[in-house]
């Protein structure tokens, strides 16, 4: 019989997965690159260069998320949001921000596939 004051048979110990016990702390580094995304858009610089930086931002964010991943340093694993998945999830966003940059442009809002968002 279990005790009313008891939710469990058995107490609890770990989760099988590892999900629950092992758990890194990059949460708020998702709020940061967002924060960091939007001063980019909201800045004075010019919209090749702001396309350039997400570019680029976007690049090493991947290749740094996957090589954490390769090397063994710390795995890709969205499930438990680890630093390598919070660096190669936000090198793709990056590289979407670039995307959606670009209709700005004189060259995109002519010929890209985003032009009838341009305004010109």
């Amino acid at each position: 019989m279990v005790s009313k004051s008891v939710p469990r048979e058995k107490p609890f110990q770990f989760n099988g997965g590892g999900y629950a016990t092992l758990k890194f702390h990059p949460d708020p580094w998702d709020e940061i690159l967002g924060l960091i995304a939007g001063g980019v858009i909201r800045s004075e610089a010019p919209t090749l260069a702001k396309v350039k930086w997400f570019l680029i931002a976007g690049v090493v964010g991947l290749v740094s998320g996957a090589v954490m991943g390769w090397l063994g340093t710390c795995p890709v694993v969205k499930r438990i949001w680890t630093p390598s998945w919070t660096l190669y999830s936000g090198g793709w966003c990056f590289l979407l921000l670039a995307g959606f940059t670009q209709p700005s442009t004189p060259l995109a809002s002519s010929y890209g596939p985003f032009r009838w968002l341009s305004s010109e």
